[in-house]
């Protein structure tokens, strides 16, 4: 009865922060009289001075689209916690646990699928200013090797051995750093999320008709980062407790 007793109270106090969170950025938004993150010229110009469209559009337009994304997310990791209660990080548990034994098939092809899929989220992550992707897709697919090695070779024995504690700090480090990004957009030029390093204040009339050089991308790649920090956090210790969810009477 006590364990009931405090599961009861602490999915009470979780739905209480959930609600008042959910309301003090619902009310933010509402009241909201600017264009997010940009100024009126910036929005005008900035797509003859980005080194191409993708960079343009990923932050200097949907950077408040990006942050509502995040919330999604973190709403979803937030739900999996409370429905799931306990999860799979309770030590009591460590020993009901069954050792999870690969197929032959999972054997041979689990490792190079984990390894491409890994390469290629860090591709999405670091390549996402010059070409489609960004941190949001290449934190999914790092988070989607790190689930199929859960489901091949379990939590507590698959390669990577990452514990609550580190996925729970990946993803406090890549919210942290998209804040203090977007905090110095807002000390550079006022506008949170502005585009420092790729300043267009000091460009002439001639500049606005070439690109800029494509390796400067202000913070846009740092963002990527940031942002597939926080996905892969995230969508990882959902699918810890998703996967180790256990029933209680």
């Amino acid at each position: 009865m006590k364990f009931k007793e405090a599961n009861q109270y602490r999915n009470l106090a979780a739905l209480a922060a959930f609600l008042i969170f959910s309301g003090v950025i619902l009310h933010t938004f509402y009241t909201l009289k600017v264009i997010p993150g940009i100024s009126y010229l910036y929005s005008l110009i900035a797509p003859n001075i980005a080194p191409n469209a993708v960079t343009t559009i990923v932050f200097d337009f949907r950077g408040y689209d990006t942050l509502g994304e995040t919330l999604i997310l973190i709403t979803s990791v937030i739900t999996v916690s409370v429905v799931f209660g306990r999860g799979a990080f309770i030590e009591e548990e460590k020993a009901e646990l069954k050792h999870v034994v690969p197929t032959p098939i999972q054997s041979v092809f689990g490792a190079p699928v984990i390894l491409v899929l890994m390469c290629f989220g860090l591709l999405l992550i670091f390549g996402g200013h010059l070409t489609p992707g960004g941190g949001f897709q290449g934190g999914s697919v790092l988070a989607t090797a790190f689930f199929i090695s859960v489901v091949i070779y379990g939590v507590r024995k698959n390669p990577f051995h990452y514990s609550h504690d580190f996925l729970i700090g990946m993803e406090t480090l890549g919210a942290l750093i998209f804040l203090l990004l977007g905090l110095a957009g807002v000390a550079v030029s006022g506008y949170y999320l502005y585009n420092v390093g790729a300043n267009i204040w000091g460009y002439g009339l001639v500049d606005f008709l070439r690109y800029a050089d494509p390796t400067n991308a202000g913070i846009v790649p740092y963002l990527n980062v940031a942002v597939g920090l926080e996905v892969f956090g995230s969508l990882s210790v959902a699918a810890v407790f998703l996967a180790e969810a256990r029933k209680h009477d």
